[in-house]
């Protein structure tokens, strides 16, 4: 896949496309998660540019994109996916997001339902139940962030904020406002007004977005169907790529 930039409300991204696609394609956009880049979808998508137009996008702050200068919240993500969509002039349009990615479509299939044909949400973030000790571990870093700012205890932050498993806090500190302002917002209530055809795909062993938030996700989105893939983690789609692969070009194939 070839790598281009595009100027998206006012930030440089960057972003991954196959020019071997047949004009007037299906578009199918992959979206990645916190702590990863358009690159990811690599081993997914070969299978796919022969009969689609594929795109993979590095969001602002990650991969080659830009980093935002102030804190983003969830809408400001999935308008610069939907200013993308309309800039590249893209049709029929699958989103595919996985974690973090997965809570961008969410929003944006929400947002702007006649942009968005079908959706596709990997081991999707975004459940509340499920990210209670996330939710907790972050609220005791803003409680511990003033205090850290204290010269004795510069040096000890980072080995106490991994203790405690913020590493997705740790990992991006020129974006940890975003970070926060993410995990702050609750995709939950916007599930029952997703309106396209969707298809969940969790793996069995998730321990990030454990699979009770997958089921969760399927009872809640009206058009949706849940696929598990055994002794799979939270990068399903990489412990099993034959079979995501195949789950998305059958999905893709089904009628709208």
């Amino acid at each position: 896949m070839n790598s281009r930039q595009v100027i998206l409300r006012g930030l440089l991204v960057n972003y991954y496309f196959d020019e071997s696609a047949p004009p007037a394609s299906s578009a199918v956009v992959f979206l990645h998660g916190w702590r990863s880049n358009a690159l990811i979808w690599h081993p997914v998508t070969a299978a796919l540019v022969k009969k689609y137009a594929v795109y993979a996008l590095d969001f602002p702050g990650f991969g080659g994109s830009e980093v935002p200068k102030e804190g983003l919240h969830l809408k400001d993500y999935a308008q610069v996916v939907s200013e993308f969509i309309r800039k590249l002039g893209l049709q029929r349009v699958c989103l595919v997001g996985h974690s973090f990615g997965g809570r961008v479509a969410i929003k944006l299939a929400v947002m702007e339902p006649k942009l968005i044909e079908r959706l596709v949400l990997v081991d999707s973030g975004g459940i509340r139940m499920a990210e209670k000790r996330r939710r907790a571990i972050m609220a005791f870093a803003k409680i511990l962030h003033p205090v850290f700012a204290l010269p004795l205890l510069r040096k000890v932050r980072p080995t106490i904020y991994n203790f405690l498993g913020a590493e997705d806090y740790l990992a991006t500190p020129e974006l940890k406002e975003t970070f926060l302002n993410i995990i702050d917002e609750e995709p939950t209530p916007y599930l029952p007004q997703v309106r396209c055809n969707t298809l969940i795909i969790w793996g069995e062993n998730d321990q990030e977005a454990p699979l009770a938030a997958g089921r969760i996700k399927e009872r809640l989105i009206p058009h949706s169907r849940l696929v598990v893939f055994p002794k799979s983690g939270h990068f399903s789609f990489l412990d099993r790529p034959q079979e995501f692969s195949s789950e998305l070009e059958k999905f893709l194939n089904e009628p709208s």
